[in-house]
């Protein structure tokens, strides 16, 4: 951390150079979006009319397209989590996620559901990182 004299006034730049310096080396990824992304995704049947996770029976799947701000600088490893959840009291809510189609300008994640299951809104968050 970069010490300021005591009497001398810290402004907004000195603040924000001294986080850059603080961030140095392999942290300082957190700030490039070539080399980390990170997001939550919502899909459901409100806001899209391809869903097709709340009706029907037997095994079903959506599949959401997720393209990056900015290309990354490699395949990324991505980590993908359930953040959100609405679906039918009635019987049971089953919902599997998996990721497909992975490249350096986005993936895609596969949101699937079996049986009677009334799968009315997800919401998925993701980070992805390019390794060192």
């Amino acid at each position: 951390m970069t010490n300021i004299p005591a009497g001398s006034v810290s402004t907004q730049d000195d603040r924000e150079m001294t986080a850059r310096q603080e961030v140095s080396g392999g942290a300082a990824a957190c700030n490039n979006p070539r080399r980390i992304q990170c997001g939550i995704i919502e899909r459901g049947c409100q806001t899209h009319i391809d869903w097709n996770l709340h009706e029907g029976s037997g095994d079903r799947n959506y599949e959401i397209e997720v393209s990056f701000s900015e290309e990354m600088d490699a395949v990324p490893v991505l980590m993908i989590s359930l953040a959100g959840l609405e679906c039918s009291r009635a019987g049971r809510c089953t919902v599997d996620l998996s990721r497909g189609k992975e490249s350096r300008k986005g993936f895609s994640i596969f949101v699937s559901t079996r049986s009677k299951a009334r799968v009315y809104r997800v919401k998925v968050s993701y980070t992805a990182l390019v390794m060192p």
